[in-house]
């Protein structure tokens, strides 16, 4: 899997990131049923270009219930106790930013993460694409709970 690096920034965008992991979902899905109901959560997806760029459709989209702090992905299948799994993808150069606390998780994003382990799902944060396909691995071959 090919990830785009900028010149300036020798760290795969998110956006990359992003596309790895699903690539990897896709084909691990034959294998794995649950991943099937993964599914990206549409926070800001489509609004580069920052708030003055996009306002109409930041207020549009507030309006049809756009919250932000969300995490990225949510996989809506019972593991391990859990009743469903999110996860917050970073890129990789984050990471570095987080250990010495200039990056990484957000107040609003860490307010969703407490609130969604309070309610009994297991949230990671995951730094590359490569993190993330662990972390998911790790979810889905705990097991299966039935309702």
């Amino acid at each position: 899997m090919r990830r785009h690096r900028s010149a300036t920034n020798l760290s795969p965008h998110e956006s990359d990131e992003a596309v790895a992991l699903i690539d990897w979902v896709v084909l691990a899905r034959k294998q794995c049923e649950s991943l099937r109901w993964l599914m990206r959560v549409p926070n800001g997806a489509g609004l580069s270009g920052g708030f003055a760029a996009n306002r109409g459709r930041i207020m549009q989209a507030q309006r049809e219930g756009l919250t932000t702090g969300a995490p990225d992905y949510l996989l809506h299948k019972r593991h391990g106790g859990f009743f469903g799994f999110a996860l917050e993808l970073k890129r990789v150069s984050e990471k570095a930013k987080t250990a010495r606390g200039s990056g990484g998780v957000k107040t609003d994003q860490r307010k969703w993460i407490d609130e969604l382990r309070r309610d009994g799902w297991c949230v990671r944060v995951c730094y590359g694409a490569d993190e993330a396909i662990i972390a998911l691995r790790q979810y889905v071959s705990m097991p299966l709970d039935e309702p």
